[in-house]
């Protein structure tokens, strides 16, 4: 009788055993999942980050050169030699700037094309926001270009009327 109870004991405690390491092995196996969906979400979450940095710099770099290629546009001609001599100084200053600027439009273009490069998910997007960046660059240059033809085109005029004024 006590062999019998004994071999029950053991059966019932080798039963409990073998639930708890089923349950042990069924929870094992939800962390595991719970880690991988963490670790994905984490992923997502910086990839979307990059992307609003990106767009952010992006954004600022072309509402800055559009502002610069309007206000361009909308200077006046010089009326004198001294005067189309002080806008060309201040139009050669613009190019510093624009210079300057165009050192951060290419970091902030370099950083998209990583994002690309990294398989980012949104590639499409970056790419898209890549052209309009590189579109506004170009137009920026364009537009100071024009100015700058049409200040040494004033300055020679004025230089003209001054000699034939004399």
């Amino acid at each position: 009788a006590l062999e019998m109870e004994v071999s029950d004991h053991l059966k019932a405690r080798s039963v409990m055993s073998d639930k708890l390491k089923s349950k042990q092995k069924e929870v094992q196996k939800a962390l595991k999942t719970l880690d991988q969906e963490v670790k994905l979400r984490k992923e997502k979450l910086q990839e979307a980050h990059q992307l609003q940095l990106f767009k952010a710099n992006q954004r600022l770099l072309l509402e800055w050169s559009v502002k610069q290629s309007g206000e361009m546009a909308e200077k006046g001609l010089p009326k004198t030699r001294a005067e189309a001599e002080r806008l060309i100084v201040e139009h050669q200053d613009w190019k510093t700037e624009i210079d300057a600027r165009a050192e951060r439009i290419d970091s902030v273009r370099d950083f998209g094309l990583g994002l690309i490069r990294s398989g980012h998910g949104l590639k499409a997007e970056i790419q898209k926001a890549l052209n309009q960046l590189e579109e506004a660059k170009s137009g920026l240059g364009r537009a100071w270009l024009n100015r700058n033809t049409t200040l040494e085109q004033a300055r020679t005029l004025q230089v003209r009327r001054f000699t034939f004024i004399q």
